[in-house]
């Protein structure tokens, strides 16, 4: 599991005290987990938390709730009013045009969340379902985050992609305003029904729904986000696959409140909008009670997931005799501490063979093209809804000529969002422009103008303008070295995104300083055992390796290994990514066995079922143990565990002879798309290839499989040698 992705800071507040920007002490600051180590030379250094204090709300914001049989009072007074001008102005039967469709209203769907959902079809029959609400700045934000929600919940999956669906979030067609600019419009995929309008569903279905609803929940907070409005009008029936659909992510933030694809811990508080009182859980209705702000945690998003699940099933003794007692009723439990820690684990006590017969991909699974191409598209989704929002924002500058800080937040904000996405040059964009406007608001030292800079220069160097972003970073890393100290939180981040650019520059010499600076630093402060510490000494591991330091990097290994063996245990995530990365330089140092041995530990703990269904990554532990045996010169066992990666991406390879080897391993590299071409070196060198059919082939293989230049020179030499 990879906590940060990216360096990418956004910034809570307009003109926040060090404390706020995580340079001092703060009472809400996020809980530091086990560090995440890669084996690809990119530090996971924490990104900044949510601020302490914040501006007042105002009454259209405040803390309200949907409508509820038992509380009158609770309405939202604005979202009702904007339904009920919805509603007046759409009728059923009314048509409404876009820039490029006209469409019909069949049929109201429910009352589910902000806006009206409507289903619709267009001119030539298509069905979709649309949210329609009216042109307004506060609905703009509530649907850009919605859209922001989905997007990067489907992107996590697409992530972690497996043989079954692992994400119930719904595919969207379409976001904009209509012709005559009264009302804002998103188009998705048609939706049948909400959770509650299905009737009599059996004891499978009500497990298989709790399921897939857990799976998408855990991708939500592993993106940063928490759900504001859990209730069974929030899940809706998907028409072609029957599958639930989460949706009303719109309540969960303020555009200005997301702190960037960071994990969320079991207890990381989210400021929310408005909630179902019925499903809240009880520290949320507390807070309501006393007036407070809503703070939801991924532990606050159990009770409601349990409470919904509950409505549908009944009595707890029918949930018993279902199979959910237990589950459901730890999720539920009064005490925030005594739920489980996350929906990962949540999921795992639902799972089961009938869950995941049930979870196959509609169409079959969808090929590494078709998710980039979703990809893009969902991106520029994403694009437009800011698109939209900044336009009701505008003008940039108030009637004064002064900057519009708002403006500029939201600037911030679609550029993190696009680099999260992908969006690099729409990402520089947008991140030059807030810069911009907080350097003209607060001056060059501001937190809010090191963020913006440190963010740009996160950017330049995804886009592979090193020299730009190592200019940045080193301005931002001296700025907050005169302003806050060597020893700084600030001051450290800033110095562990420097040395990893210089480490995926080549430049390790350097990067092992910088980073030795950062994990003196720590020590001198924190624990030996520290989460943060423990990322310190991981991340100069690396770069020791880097620079052939071979023995001491294997030290620090070793001792983070045995850390994260005696608290998280030697199955959790955290320690196989290191077992692996130790094994990595057990094979530098040329220590075979030992490596063999931890790769074999950390395939039986990815793999302790031996199902293809089951969520076990497409090339993942085989292909390191293909890695592995290849060094030992075991070459037929480094090709079944390479043939048995490949099956699990969705390749299957069958032959009877020798001499069909040969296609075979073409076979293999002419699919290499469907799982990572990386594996093209392996299959070059495990499998006998037969060398008039490689001269005759290898032209056709490496152009259609490979991507890069020298890849495809690699692969065509390997195969004229053999």
């Amino acid at each position: 599991l990879k906590l940060c992705q990216d360096q990418v800071v956004l910034s809570p507040s307009l003109d926040p005290t060090p404390s706020e920007m995580g340079c001092g002490s703060s009472s809400r600051r996020r809980q530091d987990y086990a560090p995440t180590t890669q084996t690809d030379g990119e530090d996971a250094t924490p990104l900044k938390e949510e601020s302490e204090t914040e501006a007042p709300l105002s009454d259209e914001q405040s803390c309200s709730s949907r409508a509820v049989p038992d509380t009158k009072s609770a309405y939202d007074a604005p979202a009702v009013a904007s339904k009920a001008a919805v509603r007046e102005w759409l009728p059923v039967g009314s048509n409404f045009d876009t820039h490029e469709e006209r469409y019909t209203i069949e049929s109201e769907l429910g009352d589910s969340g902000f806006g009206v959902m409507f289903n619709i079809s267009d001119a030539q029959g298509s069905e979709f379902t649309a949210r329609i609400l009216p042109r307004e700045c506060r609905q703009a934000e509530m649907l850009a985050v919605e859209i922001l929600a989905i997007t990067l919940i489907r992107q996590e999956a697409r992530r972690h992609a497996t043989n079954f669906v692992n994400c119930f979030a719904p595919k969207l067609h379409l976001v904009g305003g209509t012709n005559d600019g009264k009302w804002l419009v998103l188009i998705m995929e048609r939706m049948v029904c909400t959770l509650d309008g299905i009737h009599q569903l059996t004891s499978s279905e009500l497990r298989r729904r709790a399921w897939a609803l857990a799976r998408t929940l855990g991708c939500l907070h592993r993106v940063g986000l928490v759900h504001a409005d859990i209730n069974p009008s929030s899940v809706l029936i998907s028409a072609e696959s029957g599958f639930p659909m989460l949706v009303n992510y719109g309540y969960g933030m303020a555009l200005s409140a997301w702190s960037g694809l960071q994990a969320l811990g079991p207890d990381d508080g989210t400021r929310i909008l408005a909630l179902t009182l019925e499903f809240a859980a009880p520290e949320l209705r507390r807070q309501y009670k006393g007036g407070h702000r809503l703070v939801a945690t991924p532990r606050s998003n159990m009770w409601s997931w349990a409470t919904t699940m509950q409505s549908l099933v009944g009595s707890p003794h029918m949930q018993s005799r279902l199979g959910l007692g237990r589950v459901l009723s730890n999720c539920a439990e009064e005490d925030p501490k005594d739920r489980p820690v996350c929906f990962q684990e949540v999921a795992g006590g639902l799972e089961d063979d009938s869950v995941l017969d049930w979870a196959q991909w509609p169409q079959g699974r969808r090929t590494p093209t078709q998710r980039e191409q979703e990809g893009g598209q969902e991106a520029q989704l994403v694009c437009e809804a800011f698109n939209l929002f900044l336009a009701l924002q505008a003008p940039d500058k108030q009637d004064n000529g002064a900057v519009r800080p708002d403006i500029a937040v939201t600037l911030a904000t679609f550029g993190a969002a696009c680099h999260f996405l992908g969006e690099y040059d729409k990402a520089e964009e947008a991140t030059r422009r807030s810069l911009h406007m907080f350097q003209q608001l607060h001056g060059e030292e501001h937190p809010l103008t090191l963020n913006s800079k440190s963010n740009l220069a996160s950017t330049l160097h995804k886009s592979s303008n090193c020299a730009g972003a190592e200019q940045l970073l080193k301005e931002v890393t001296e700025a907050r070295e005169r302003k806050f100290g060597s020893s700084d939180d600030c001051t450290l981040t800033s110095k562990s995104n420097l040395a990893v650019l210089l480490h995926d520059s080549g430049d390790f010499p350097r990067a092992r300083q910088l980073k030795r600076e950062v994990l003196d630093a720590l020590l001198l402060k924190l624990s030996a055992e520290h989460p943060r510490t423990l990322r310190a000494k991981s991340s100069l591991a690396r770069s020791l390796l880097g620079c052939a330091v071979l023995a001491e990097a294997e030290q620090l290994q070793r001792e983070v290994v045995a850390v994260l063996e005696r608290t998280l245990g030697a199955k959790h995530s955290d320690t196989l990514h290191e077992k692996n990365n130790l094994a990595t330089t057990l094979l530098s140092r040329g220590d075979f066995r030992g490596a063999e041995q931890l790769k074999r530990e950390v395939f039986e703990a990815c793999s302790p079922v031996q199902n293809a269904r089951r969520p076990r990554p497409l090339i993942g532990p085989d292909e390191e143990l293909s890695v592995t045996f290849r060094s030992l010169a075991d070459m037929e066992v480094a090709e079944r565990h390479l043939r048995e990666a490949l099956e699990l991406g969705g390749t299957q390879v069958v032959e009877n002879a020798p001499g069909a080897r040969a296609d075979g391993a073409l076979q293999c590299t002419q699919k290499l798309s469907d799982t990572d071409c990386n594996i093209a070196d392996l299959l070059a060198q495990t499998v006998v290839v037969d060398p008039p059919r490689a001269q005759k082939h290898e032209c056709a293989s490496a152009n259609e499989t490979l991507h890069s230049d020298s890849d495809r020179q690699f692969l065509s030499d390997v195969l004229r040698s053999a």
